[in-house]
């Protein structure tokens, strides 16, 4: 009769002892899953942040750029292509924000923001130009994801006076 009450009692704390470890995994899981999302979110704003920094502390490209977003016809085609790939290594990390907002490992807030950059660009002749030429290289979802900025004329944003060549005239006559 001991021996059936000890079984018993070795069950229980047994059963337990897997409830705990459950619980625990589910735990470090959760602790997991926000370290993931955390390193995304770093990874995606460094990436990003770095391809801006970069752009915005290089006079000459910051020029080229300037003007391939106003209209990238009066460039030279070297500085056309230069404009092109740099732009692309933007959109790779823009798609992979997409990806990963997608898979729940990146705040939908970061990928909103992300959109918004997209959503401002998408009516610069620089941007249509880039986007005719590259579209087909991104994944399907995320063309589409695009493609549906593009095609809405809704879209309204503040962001385009960054190209206004008056104000940047004006400040070099003063």
């Amino acid at each position: 009769m001991k021996l059936k009450k000890l079984s018993k009692i070795a069950e229980i704390i047994g059963s337990a002892g897997i409830i705990i470890s459950l619980l625990y995994a589910a735990i470090q899981f959760r602790e997991n899953a926000k370290a993931i999302r955390s390193s995304n979110a770093n990874q995606t704003v460094f990436s990003i942040t770095t391809w801006y920094s970069e752009l915005a502390n290089d006079e000459q490209s910051s020029h080229i750029y300037y003007q391939f977003f106003i209209d990238p016809e009066p460039l030279t085609p070297e500085e056309r292509f230069q404009c092109v790939l740099n732009l692309h290594a933007l959109m790779l990390n823009f798609q992979n924000a997409y990806y990963f907002d997608d898979d729940g490992t990146l705040d939908s807030r970061i990928n909103n923001s992300i959109a918004s950059i997209m959503k401002a660009a998408k009516d610069s002749k620089g941007f249509q130009y880039y986007w005719s030429m590259r579209e087909e290289s991104f994944a399907p979802e995320f063309m589409s994801y695009v493609n549906s900025f593009l095609e809405d004329s809704s879209i309204q944003t503040n962001m385009d006076k960054i190209y206004d060549r008056k104000a940047s005239v004006q400040i070099q006559s003063d």
